[in-house]
C-alpha cells in the first residue's frame, strides 16, 4: 500500500486512485436474542406476604423457602429456614393470589424438603431444631387446614401443632408419604436412623440406619409400589420395602463426573407417575438421572447446566421433569427434560417482572400446583414465591 505524507498534497492520480479503491465492508452481526433469562413460558412471583401489600413479607434470614407441597385443598404450602421458620400458604384462586404467614414453627429453625400432605388433608412435616444439633429434639408437626381462607378483606388460619419426636436427641433431615399406606417415613441426623410414622395410631417405628457417621443425604422419595429410597455414602442408594420389612443396599449410586466420589449424593428426587421413573440430581455435579425401581438400573440423563447442584425437581402435567440446577452463592438456571423425545434442555435463568422485578440466584424446593404450574421456592435471605406456568 503506498503511504501517504502529511506534507505532499494528493495527485491527481492518488484521488482517483483512493475513489475506485475497494475498501473491505464490515460483516454485520446477525440479529438475535442475547438475553439469558427464561423465555419459554411465563415467569411471576409473589412476596411472602398478603395481597394488596397489606401485611409485613417475612422478615430478611427467616424467608428461604426450603420445603413446598400441594395441599389437597389445592392451595400450596411452604415452609422456611433461617434464624426461624414459617409456615405459609398461596392461594391460587382470583380472588385470593397471595401469601398467608400462618406463623413461626415453636421450636424449629429450618424445615428442609419434610412438608407432605396425608391423605387426612392434614399436614406433617419436620425440622431441625433450634440449639446445637444433637443435644435438642427434632419434632413432627401437624396443621390442620380445613379453616384456611384468604378474600380481598380479610384471611383465616390454623394453628401448628407438635405432634413427637420420632428419634430422641436427633432432628428430621427428610420426609416422604406412602399415601396408599398412610404412613410417613423419615431420616433422622445426625444418626441416619429410618423410620416410619403411622397416621392412624400415631406410632413411630425404627426401620434401620443409612450411615451411623451422618454420610448420607437428606432426601427421601417413594415409588408407586410404596417403596422407599434414600442415599448414602459416596450416593449409594437404598431402598426400604414394606412388604418384607426391610432395608437394603442396592448396586447403584448417583452418578457423578470423576473423581468428585467423595462430595457425591442425592439433592433431589421426584416420582414420575407418567412413566414409572424416579429422577434425582446428583448434589456434586448437578447430574440429572431416571432411576428405574423396577430392575434397579440408572441412566444418566446429562448435565442440564454449567452449575452444579440440583435442589429442586417437580413433574409438570405434561409428564416432563422441571429443575433447578445451582448451589448457594451461584445462579440458578431453570431446565426442563421430555421423556418422551429425551430433550434436555436450559430454559435459562430465573427473572420475575411481577409482582416484583426480582432476579432468583438460590432455590431450595419445588412442588406441582392444581392446574400444572410450577412453583419454586427461593433459598436465599430475601425469598420470594417464584411460580412457573409452562407452554401449552
Amino acid at each position: 500500500m503506498r503511504l501517504l505524507s502529511k506534507n505532499k498534497p494528493l495527485t491527481t492520480d492518488l484521488k482517483k486512485e483512493l475513489k475506485n479503491r475497494k475498501w473491505p465492508e464490515k460483516v454485520p452481526m446477525p440479529i438475535t436474542d442475547y438475553s439469558p433469562f427464561v423465555k419459554e413460558g411465563h415467569l411471576i412471583n409473589r412476596a411472602l406476604r398478603l395481597h394488596n401489600r397489606i401485611s409485613k413479607p417475612i422478615c430478611p434470614g427467616e424467608s428461604a423457602i426450603t420445603s413446598l407441597c400441594c395441599g389437597n385443598n389445592g392451595k400450596i404450602y411452604g415452609a422456611t429456614s433461617g434464624t426461624k421458620s414459617h409456615l405459609f400458604f398461596y392461594d391460587p384462586a382470583p380472588y385470593a393470589d397471595g401469601v398467608c404467614d400462618i406463623g413461626v414453627i415453636e421450636g424449629a429453625c429450618g424445615i428442609n424438603k419434610t412438608l407432605v400432605a396425608a391423605p387426612d388433608d392434614n399436614l406433617i412435616f419436620g425440622g431441625v431444631s433450634e440449639g446445637v444439633i444433637g443435644k435438642s429434639e427434632g419434632y413432627l408437626f401437624c396443621y390442620n387446614p380445613k379453616n384456611d381462607i384468604m378474600t380481598e378483606f380479610n384471611n383465616m388460619c390454623g394453628v401448628i401443632e407438635k405432634l413427637l419426636v420420632p428419634v430422641p436427641g436427633e432432628y428430621i433431615a427428610g420426609l416422604a408419604i406412602d399415601n396408599k399406606q398412610k404412613v410417613i417415613y423419615g431420616l433422622s441426623r445426625p444418626g441416619g436412623h429410618l423410620f416410619a410414622y403411622d397416621i392412624r395410631r400415631q406410632k413411630v417405628i425404627i426401620k434401620g440406619q443409612i450411615d451411623k457417621d451422618g454420610r448420607f443425604s437428606s432426601m427421601l422419595v417413594t415409588d408407586g409400589s410404596g417403596n422407599v429410597y434414600a442415599a448414602g455414602a459416596l450416593g449409594a442408594l437404598f431402598k426400604y420395602n414394606p412388604v418384607s420389612d426391610s432395608l437394603t443396599k442396592l448396586p447403584v449410586t448417583v452418578p457423578v463426573l470423576a473423581g468428585r466420589s467423595l462430595y457425591n449424593g442425592l439433592d433431589a428426587a421426584v416420582f414420575n407417575k407418567f412413566d414409572g421413573n424416579i429422577y434425582g440430581g446428583s448434589s456434586a455435579d448437578g447430574l440429572l438421572f431416571a432411576f428405574n425401581p423396577q430392575i434397579n438400573t440408572i441412566q444418566t440423563i446429562g448435565k442440564p447446566a454449567a452449575e452444579n447442584g440440583c435442589p429442586a425437581l417437580a413433574v409438570g402435567h405434561n409428564g416432563c421433569i422441571y429443575g433447578i440446577c445451582g448451589e448457594k452463592n451461584g445462579m440458578a438456571r431453570l431446565f426442563k427434560y421430555n421423556p418422551v423425545n429425551h430433550s434436555l434442555n436450559d430454559l435459562g435463568m430465573p427473572l420475575a417482572s411481577s409482582e416484583e422485578f426480582w432476579h432468583g440466584y438460590e432455590f431450595g424446593s419445588a412442588c406441582t400446583g392444581p392446574f400444572g404450574e410450577l412453583y419454586l421456592g427461593e433459598s436465599d435471605r430475601i425469598s420470594h414465591l417464584f411460580i412457573y406456568f409452562p407452554p401449552m
